[in-house]
């Protein structure tokens, strides 16, 4: 088995591919870091100043903010795993051959490509092109594509990956079909402040209500939110005041953005309807 060998400076890349899905980033990056601290690999920041970058792979506006929260690493939001061509991934890659870095560190295997074509082409080219790369895995790290029984581990995971992608694409649609149906009943977790009416219960089964607990704790976000404008601020000040997330647990400025982002963007954050904007952020999910 070849001896895998540790870059001296790489560019770090993470990917979420849906905005229910950024609390999951923070994961990526904690994975990354550690095993940047532990293998002493200095990292190549995205050079936010720089603006011919930027200028030849611009990043949507509403994004743009996103990625500044993580100065040190690379990160796309809101593009589908199922393509190449995400502005942040092509930034960085212009970037490393303009730097001559050679080394690309990621989580997982799901963080390169959902498509297994793509991913095993990017490798390819990777390892025989005019630029060769490394690619590293925090959550995979003794992986050697260098090594051929390793290389077919990969092959065989990315296959893995793409089988799986296709079974959740066939779930959500016969989901949505028996929504159809089922006069639309509300499949999966609703959203905070909503609960579903379940058979034999309170409510109509699949009918989306409003939960009264819930309801008063986004009273309290939005009110804190319009005396101190600060997503940190107002976690602070749930936790401080012993509220509680649907799972128990603490409040985190992500979840609160997340909340006052989707307010912001159907502008209903005062009033009686500030509770409108969940008919547009209500996502059709698999049954748990």
């Amino acid at each position: 088995m070849a001896e895998k060998e540790w870059p001296k400076r790489a560019c770090a890349y993470a990917r979420v591919s849906t905005k229910k899905q950024e609390e999951g980033l923070d994961s990526q990056i904690f994975s990354i870091g550690k095993l940047i601290k532990e293998k002493e690999i200095e990292l190549l920041s995205p050079p936010f100043a720089e603006g011919a970058l930027w200028e030849e792979h611009p990043i949507p506006e509403r994004e743009w903010g996103k990625a500044q929260d993580y100065p040190d690493y690379w990160c796309d939001f809101g593009v589908s795993g199922a393509t190449m061509s995400r502005p942040m991934f092509q930034a960085m890659m212009t970037y490393m051959r303009q730097h001559d870095i050679h080394d690309i560190i990621l989580y997982d295997t799901s963080r390169l490509s959902r498509d297994l074509r793509n991913a095993l082409n990017f490798v390819y080219e990777c390892k025989t092109g005019d630029y060769q790369i490394n690619i590293h895995f925090s959550s995979w790290p003794d992986l050697n594509l260098d090594d051929p029984m390793q290389e077919a581990n990969f092959n065989m995971q990315g296959l893995f990956d793409h089988m799986m992608r296709r079974i959740t694409i066939k779930k959500t649609e016969d989901a949505m079909l028996r929504l159809q149906e089922q006069e639309a009943e509300w499949v999966g977790r609703p959203p905070y402040g909503l609960y579903a009416g379940k058979k034999g219960g309170i409510g109509d089964k699949g009918k989306l209500y409003y939960h009264s607990e819930e309801v008063a704790i986004l009273a309290e976000i939005f009110r804190e939110y319009g005396r101190n404008p600060s997503y940190n601020g107002v976690s602070r000040y749930l936790n401080s005041r012993g509220f509680k997330t649907r799972s128990g647990k603490e409040w985190s400025a992500m979840q609160v953005k997340r909340i006052i982002n989707t307010a912001m963007e159907a502008k209903h954050v005062s009033g009686e309807k500030i509770l409108d904007f969940f008919v547009k952020d209500m996502l059709w999910e698999d049954e748990s």
